[in-house]
Order: structure tokens, then C-alpha cells, then sequence
């Protein structure tokens, strides 16, 4: 009882006691080609005699950083040690969607997912977590999230600190609420912060340029990010790629599942100490994290700033990085003229950090249901505007994009990288610019989301597809059989099923919408009623076991 009681008091202490007593885990580094991460349950003392029960990738928290490198071909052995099932989804990484690791590609308990892909991704900073519907912020918060560094040639050629835990480190940041018994909460905010699993962490630092490459996997806290003395740093890069340019600031809001590598000068801070901070009080009430009342539940680290980790500059290392370049990656974002559409996004609802009725466009995610087919190296503008109350941040898999605008306002210059998540504020729009190229998705969709996992596990979520498209709606490829009529239609539309037996059937605008779909029983002959769908011409995709068929039809 008496250790219950200390660790309750320590957790009171969080904002006002600025003591950072523990150095920082530096989680393990895995190179090559060939990764084996193995989920199981464990335990782990985050304040001392209080064991918390946790889950980890190939330990008691968190997992290994992995260092993947542009245009290699990469395994990863994913081993489900785990009471229940899950999935395992590489944020960030361009994959085939079978690889990706959404809700669809379950992994059983005590079964191993052999996963393979090529690497097509810029220099970046990436990570991966569970995935699974409805369970994915209970398995993050018991702790299974790692990072993936992506080396790549321009990076190499640039003098950056990139000596992983000596100049060059990683920064995993989460907020957790406990209980008495010093297990975590499920829960959209916690009360105390760890950092790459450590709570109340220094940093030794040699006294020189450091690089931070920072991950909010929060389940839905957002940080703005400074340090305690108000000093610039520069950041470098985003989600998905160096910036185009360095820039300096004072100040980084980061929402959950975002990264941002910055550049910090310690260079005359030998023997001295920096904090890096969250100024909570800066936050307006709509970000969670930034209120005390109503839409952000309830936490002390609300509306408050708070101390996350402690820098201490100690002696340099040989040949120091002193000074970095100004020009950091070249960037050619596809041009607004060349898209093919725009889709409208909205997110819609009203409600709490961790409670409400948030969606998409007004849907709730179904597992079910394709919320929109996309063409084959088509560049499209997602047009995603924010009709709710509360900040959300939108997550795309599969592809990273440019912003294009904000409210029609050009994109600050730390948002002209490459992105896979943006924060899109309440009576906002945010419009960006992506190419959906390399691959197409055959039966597993590819997922987009609200970030905060509360609202995702919520159903704030939609799933998309990618297929080939043809040169012209004429070069459709025609099947001889089976027989599709009559076509126009106003009703139904048959087809013979005898010689090649049709499972399963799609139908899409010639927007890439799509508009019905279902499965096909096992008869001679089969009927699709398309009575609801509105007057205009359709693309129908009809599947076998063995071969897929391509048709035009004209709804009258």
C-alpha cells in the first residue's frame, strides 16, 4: 500500500516537479535485409517497485529501431506471441497493401506473417504499430510501437549528425494515465509522459549539433514543442522526406502519429542543461491537450506546460557536426493541373478527445465497404476539410503527398516535405497532392483515418482501393464470356455464369467511385440490380478464381 501511495504522489508531480532522474532508453538498432520481431506480453517498472503490465516487439516495451535503406528488398518475420490477434501496419512506408499491415491482414496468435517488400521511400523517419479494428489504441498504449530510419543517398551526402544514440536519436513520446496498481489506462490523455519508454528522462548530449528525430505516438495528445530557454532549432525534416529547406523556429506542434527531425545547437552548452518542453498553454481549446474542461477530458498535463526530457551537454565527440546545410532535398511536387480529380473529405461529428461521433464524410468505417477506387499512377488532390469541433489529425497509407494549402494559404515552410499526416484545425481545409503509383491493391484496401486511435478504433476511418486504369473507357478490355445484357439498362443487368464462374462484382464511376459491389452465388445465370444507381455510363469488373473481366454499361 505504502509504494501505491509514493507512486500516486509521483504521478501528482508530474508538471511541477522538474526532475529528470533517469536516463533516456535508446531503443536497440537492427540493419540488413532480414528483421524477425517477436510480440509478446511482459511487464516492466516504469517508477520503482510499481511492475505495469506491457507488450513489446522482441522486449518488455516498445521495439527495435530498423535501419532500411531506398530501393532494397526487405523481409520482416512478424512472430504473434500474443494471447489475441492483431496486425502490424509500417506507417509511412510506400508497400503493396497486402504488406501493409491494415486491419485486414490479421495475424493469429502463435502464427509468424512473412512480410516482403521493395523499399520506395525517401530519407525519412517511419514507424510501425498494431493495426487491428477497434484494438489498436489498447496495444499501442500497452507499448508496441518501434521506428524505421530510411537511409537513402541524398541524405548520405548531406553533413548531418547521423551516429544513431550518440549524435543522432530517437524520440518516441507518449502520454499514460495509470491506475492504482500502476497498469495503464486506455485512455485519449494521460498524466505523465514517457519517453522512449522512460519516465522523467535526461539525455547526456555531446556539445555539439544533435539531431532528434521525434515521433508523437500519443494516442491522441498533441505537443507544441520547445525548449525551456525559448532557443531556435531547425527543423530539417517531416513525415516523409527532408524539407526542401532548413528552418528555424522556436516553436513544433506535433500531432499524434506525425514525426519532425530537428537540428538542436548545443554547442555552447557544455556542462549545461536544456529541457524540451510542450507548451500546453499556448494550445487553443479545440487541440487535445490544449483545454482543461469539456472536449479534452480530464489530465493535468492540460493547458499547462510541462517538462518532457532533459538535455545535458557534455564533452564533443571527434569530428563534431557544427554547423549544417541550408539546402537539404530537392522536391518537385506534382503540379495542381496534372490531378486527375479532387476528393472532398470531411470530418464530421461532434464530441471529445476520446468520445463522440466523429466520422468521415458522415460514415462510420465498415470493414465492408470500399469507400473509394482510385486508378493506377493517377495523381489526385484530397481535399480534406475539418466541419467537427475538435482537431483532427489525417492519416493516408500508401502514398505520402504535398500540401498543397491550407484556408488557401500556401503551406508553412516546415509542411513543404513530403507528408502522410496532417492536422487539419475546426473550420479548416487542407488540400493536398499525391500519386497513387507502383501498385494496385487486389483484395486488401488500403486505410485512412483520424490518427487520435481513440476516434479510429471509433470508426473514424475509411478504405480505398487501387486498380489499373484503362487507356480509355472504349480500350476496356471486352470478355467474350460471360454474356453481360442488356446494356443500356434501367433495371438489371444479367449474365451468364456457366463456363467461368463469376464470384464477386465491382462497380465504379469513371471518377474511380465506387458505386456498388457484392458477391456473385454459383448459378448458370445471375442477375445485378442497379435500379439505384444514378443515369450515366459505369465500369463493371467482374471476377473469377482465375481471371478478371472489364465491362462499360449505360444506366438509363
Amino acid at each position: 500500500m505504502k509504494i501505491i501511495y509514493v507512486f500516486l504522489v509521483l504521478l501528482a508531480s508530474e508538471v511541477s516537479a522538474q526532475n529528470f532522474i533517469n536516463p533516456l532508453a535508446i531503443p536497440p538498432a537492427l540493419t540488413g535485409n532480414h528483421f524477425q520481431l517477436n510480440l509478446a506480453p511482459s511487464s516492466k517498472q516504469f517508477y520503482p517497485g510499481i511492475n505495469t503490465n506491457t507488450l513489446g516487439f522482441n522486449g518488455d516495451y516498445l521495439g527495435p529501431t530498423l535501419f532500411i535503406r531506398d530501393g532494397d528488398s526487405v523481409k520482416i518475420d512478424v512472430v504473434n506471441g500474443l494471447v489475441g490477434e492483431t496486425t502490424v501496419h509500417w506507417h509511412g512506408l510506400h508497400i503493396p497493401s497486402n504488406m501493409d499491415g491494415g486491419p485486414h491482414t490479421i495475424i493469429h496468435p502463435n502464427t509468424t506473417w512473412n512480410v516482403g517488400f521493395k523499399v520506395r521511400n525517401r530519407a525519412s523517419t517511419c514507424w510501425y504499430h498494431p493495426h487491428p479494428h477497434m484494438e489498436t489504441a489498447g496495444q499501442v498504449t500497452l507499448g508496441l510501437a518501434g521506428l524505421i530510419i530510411v537511409n537513402d543517398e541524398e541524405e548520405d551526402a548531406l553533413n548531418l549528425p547521423r551516429t544513431y544514440g550518440l549524435d543522432d536519436f530517437p524520440v518516441v513520446l507518449q502520454d499514460r494515465k495509470y491506475d492504482a496498481n500502476g497498469n495503464f489506462l486506455i485512455e485519449a490523455l494521460g498524466d505523465s509522459m514517457l519517453v522512449n519508454g522512460t519516465a522523467k528522462p535526461f539525455l547526456d548530449c555531446p556539445s555539439q549539433m544533435i539531431r532528434l528525430r521525434i515521433l508523437n505516438g500519443s494516442n491522441a495528445r498533441i505537443y507544441n514543442l520547445g525548449f525551456s530557454d525559448n532557443r531556435s532549432f531547425t527543423i530539417i525534416a517531416s513525415d516523409g522526406s527532408l524539407l526542401p529547406e532548413a528552418y528555424s523556429t522556436n516553436r513544433a506542434l506535433l500531432a499524434n502519429g506525425e514525426r519532425v527531425e530537428i537540428i538542436v545547437d548545443l554547442s555552447n552548452d557544455k556542462d549545461n542543461s536544456v529541457v524540451l518542453m510542450s507548451y500546453g498553454s499556448e494550445l487553443p481549446n479545440n487541440i487535445p491537450g490544449g483545454s482543461t474542461v469539456g472536449m479534452n477530458g480530464n489530465s493535468i498535463l492540460n493547458k499547462v506546460d510541462f517538462g518532457i526530457m532533459q538535455l545535458n551537454g557534455l564533452s564533443q565527440t571527434t569530428n563534431p557536426v557544427l554547423s549544417i546545410p541550408t539546402t537539404l532535398s530537392a522536391h518537385t511536387p506534382w503540379s495542381a493541373a496534372s490531378a486527375a480529380l479532387t476528393r472532398r473529405k470531411e470530418l464530421t461529428g461532434q464530441g471529445s478527445v476520446g468520445m463522440g461521433n466523429f466520422s468521415i464524410n458522415n460514415q462510420l468505417f465498415n470493414m465492408n465497404v470500399i469507400n473509394d477506387t482510385v486508378f493506377l499512377d493517377d495523381i489526385e488532390i484530397w481535399e480534406i476539410a475539418n466541419i467537427s469541433n475538435l482537431a483532427h489529425p489525417f492519416h493516408i497509407h500508401d502514398v505520402p503527398f504535398y500540401v498543397l494549402s491550407r484556408n488557401g494559404n500556401a503551406p508553412a515552410p516546415h509542411e513543404k516535405g513530403l507528408k502522410d499526416v496532417i492536422l487539419v484545425r475546426p473550420n479548416e481545409t487542407v488540400r493536398f497532392i499525391t500519386k497513387f503509383e507502383n501498385y494496385t491493391t487486389g483484395e486488401t484496401p488500403y486505410m485512412y483515418h483520424c490518427h487520435n486511435l481513440v476516434h479510429e478504433d471509433d470508426g473514424m476511418m475509411g478504405q480505398f482501393i487501387v486498380i489499373e486504369k484503362p487507356v480509355s473507357v472504349s480500350e476496356i478490355p471486352l470478355a467474350k464470356k460471360p454474356l453481360l445484357y442488356p446494356n443500356p439498362t434501367n433495371k438489371k443487368l444479367y449474365f451468364n455464369n456457366e463456363d467461368e464462374p463469376i464470384i464477386s462484382f465491382l462497380i465504379f464511376d469513371l471518377t474511380g467511385k465506387t458505386a456498388l459491389e457484392g458477391t456473385i452465388k454459383m448459378e448458370k445465370n445471375n442477375s445485378i440490380d442497379v435500379s439505384l444507381l444514378e443515369n450515366g455510363l459505369y465500369i463493371m469488373k467482374l471476377k473469377s478464381a482465375n481471371k478478371t473481366y472489364h465491362y462499360k454499361f449505360l444506366k438509363e
